[in-house]
């Protein structure tokens, strides 16, 4: 399947291919509808005195440095973009130029007027974020671009990435593979299997040598959690300064303990969007782009 010169739901193709590995495309607005739910207002609610271990996840936002030039450029765009006194925040500016570099280059929607033109580099480095499905139904199959950011996010960190792995597993660092297989095996966190700080950086460098069975049913990976909560706690306590930093274990503790705090319908949610990702993952279609000609001058 080809498009190209055109204009589709809203996204530039122009100079662009869309192409799809498989004959069977075609997904129901029922799936489509479910992709495209949202996680971002389902915040996982943990009472205060029970946010031990949890610091990370129930501060506002992320830690990110920039520096102050930069700071500045962001704070004249966002008062130059805001309108009748309703200041936009720094958060919104830069989510709306992420969406327009990857989504819609030379078109910011959520601005009037073209605002940003993606260069050809952006445009190739970022075809990771985006996928289109084709919707069946009608009297022609309708071509929808999905934004990777937003059917895969989730407040837990782990399920984000479980997501992704489910979307674009290319764009997954090695550890966090291994922190997705050691996560449906309930690593750390099973009854019968409990863990000293040692033995949490050998499984860490080497999760192959944990023995036990992948778990599908996320309800059963909550329970597991939620049954050993305390020592989960114990061990992100101690394994503070004492563990590789880089294999990231206190997150993935973290992770755990946030996640025995969801609700029987919040894990219904997670399990039946991971489902249908799986369900429709090969029907994706991803957009490349012809290299730009490079003239001489000679």
């Amino acid at each position: 399947m080809k498009f190209e010169e055109k204009y589709i739901n809203f996204v530039n193709l122009k100079d662009g291919r869309v192409e799809f590995n498989t004959k069977d495309v075609f997904v129901s607005y029922a799936q489509y509808s479910e992709i495209t739910s949202s996680f971002t207002a389902d915040k996982i609610r943990v009472p205060s005195e029970e946010r031990i271990g949890l610091e990370k996840a129930f501060r506002y936002g992320q830690p990110v440095s920039i520096n102050t030039f930069t700071f500045w450029s962001l704070d004249i765009l966002m008062r130059a973009l805001s309108e009748d006194n309703k200041k936009l925040s720094i958060s919104k500016v830069i989510d709306m130029l992420l969406r327009n570099s990857s989504i819609n280059p030379g078109n910011l929607s959520e601005i009037s007027g073209d605002f940003y033109d993606a260069s050809d580099e952006i445009k190739n480095l970022t075809v990771g974020l985006r996928k289109f499905i084709s919707l069946e139904g009608g009297r022609e199959p309708e071509l929808c671009e999905l934004y990777i950011p937003s059917i895969t996010y989730h407040d837990i960190r782990l399920i984000r990435l479980l997501f992704l792995d489910l979307v674009s597993p290319e764009l997954l660092h090695i550890n966090e593979l291994k922190h997705i297989s050691l996560f449906l095996k309930s690593a750390a966190f099973k009854d019968d299997k409990k863990f000293n700080v040692e033995q949490l950086n050998e499984l860490f460098s080497d999760p192959d040598s944990f023995d036990g069975e992948y778990v599908n049913d996320f309800k059963k990976i909550r329970d597991n959690a939620k049954r050993n909560r305390d020592s989960l706690r114990d061990l992100q306590k101690a394994t503070r300064g004492w563990t590789n930093p880089k294999l990231n274990i206190s997150d993935y503790l973290q992770d755990a303990i946030h996640l025995s705090f969801c609700t029987d319908s919040q894990i219904e949610a997670i399990d039946r969007h991971a489902k249908c990702l799986m369900s429709v993952r090969k029907k994706f279609g991803t957009i490349t782009y012809e290299k730009p000609e490079r003239y001489s001058f000679e």
